[in-house]
């Protein structure tokens, strides 16, 4: 849950919202360091999780973008770790961006 988030975490999630993900959606290049720390950050949280219900499953809500850091998932959480890739049409994905993009903008 958002609100229960540590602050290191939130602070982690905004830079890796600002200079990476935001970049490279506007065609600009990417910090790829904002991402590696998020996940560096999120990989022992998730196996913190796994071992305390291993019976149990975890599904994480995320675009992972870029294979390095499939890999470096992967890596970190074990061979069974399950990528899902969703694929969309240009036109739904592009229609669906500037509908958030818009809702953004009238947020600020």
């Amino acid at each position: 849950e958002m609100a229960n988030c540590p602050e290191s975490i939130t602070r982690l999630r905004e830079r890796f919202c600002t200079d990476y993900y935001l970049k490279l959606s506007a065609g600009e290049d990417p910090d790829f360091t904002a991402a590696q720390e998020l996940y560096d950050a999120m990989a022992p949280e998730v196996l913190q999780v796994r071992a305390s219900a291993p019976e149990s499953r975890i599904v994480l809500s995320h675009a992972v973008l870029h294979r390095r850091f499939r890999d470096f998932l992967r890596e970190k959480l074990g061979e069974n770790l399950v990528i899902v890739d969703l694929c969309v049409s240009p036109e739904v994905l592009r229609a669906r961006k500037l509908k958030r993009l818009e809702e953004q903008a009238s947020e600020k």
